[in-house]
């Protein structure tokens, strides 16, 4: 059974809203600052259980293949003319 800390639970939310934030401010250089925030999210989500390495990891892996992902089925759907 999992031992759960309040410190961690601040931690684990601090993490993923700093993320969050970083996400959504696109940052230059971009694809830099989506996997750093990819690898925020991915470390606060599992720093209640003791594994924020393989979050982060994870997230800093996934995040940019995400927003590539969604950016060209953005253009294949609408076109480059579409911003």
């Amino acid at each position: 059974m999992a031992n759960y800390s309040l410190k961690r639970l601040f931690v684990a939310t601090t993490l993923v809203a700093v993320g969050i934030g970083i996400f959504t401010l696109r940052l230059q250089p971009a694809l830099f600052a989506i996997s750093f925030s990819g690898a925020l999210i991915g470390a606060g989500i599992l720093t209640p259980v003791r594994h924020p390495w393989i979050g982060a990891v994870v997230g800093f892996i996934s995040a940019p293949c995400l927003v590539v992902a969604y950016e060209v089925w953005h253009w294949s759907t609408y076109g480059m003319e579409h911003n």
